[in-house]
């Protein structure tokens, strides 16, 4: 959805429960459960017109597929069912919380106001963005992530090398 949507609280919300990080579904289940991973994310990229949201990650070869399995059956489970109320309540509170770590520097402060007026956002914006963000509600994450988060992904799978070792 574009950066200045009406949902963009609630998809915010949807995406950090899912993968925001380290307390996320996908961090939680396919790295310390099944360590699949060293990391996993997932992030909504801002756009004047719809954006993307992204999942990134590595994995070994092996487990490419184990990796995708559990990555398709979070985003069903995101799609199709509402978050307990704790681990909502917990995702708003992280998200209220951190935003005033966002804007701590200048540098911080000139990206805020460079994305308030790329994206056209109202003047009020920030002052009002975690308020926005503490009043969604549980039942919107599962219809946000029914509307924005596509059942069935495009996936880039992208091999990387280790650098060889030299001889001594």
């Amino acid at each position: 959805l574009a950066r200045n949507h009406e949902d963009w609280a609630a998809l915010a919300v949807a995406n950090q429960l899912l993968g925001g990080g380290p307390n996320a579904r996908l961090f939680q289940d396919l790295r310390e459960e099944r360590s699949l991973t060293y990391g996993i994310y997932s992030k909504v990229v801002a756009g004047q017109a719809p954006g993307t949201f992204v999942i990134q990650t590595q994995t070994r070869t092996p487990t490419t597929g184990a990796m995708l399995a559990g990555i398709f059956e979070h985003i069903a489970r995101i799609r199709t069912e509402d978050p307990e109320r704790v681990e909502f309540e917990k995702t708003i509170r992280e998200l209220v919380g951190s935003f005033p770590l966002q804007v701590e520097t200048p540098d911080q402060i000139v990206d805020k106001v460079s994305e308030q007026i790329v994206y056209g956002l109202p003047k009020d914006y920030w002052q009002t963005y975690r308020d926005a963000l503490a009043h969604v509600e549980l039942g919107q994450v599962r219809k946000v992530a029914q509307e924005y988060i596509h059942a069935l992904p495009v996936v880039v799978v992208a091999p990387t090398f280790a650098e060889p070792e030299l001889a001594p």
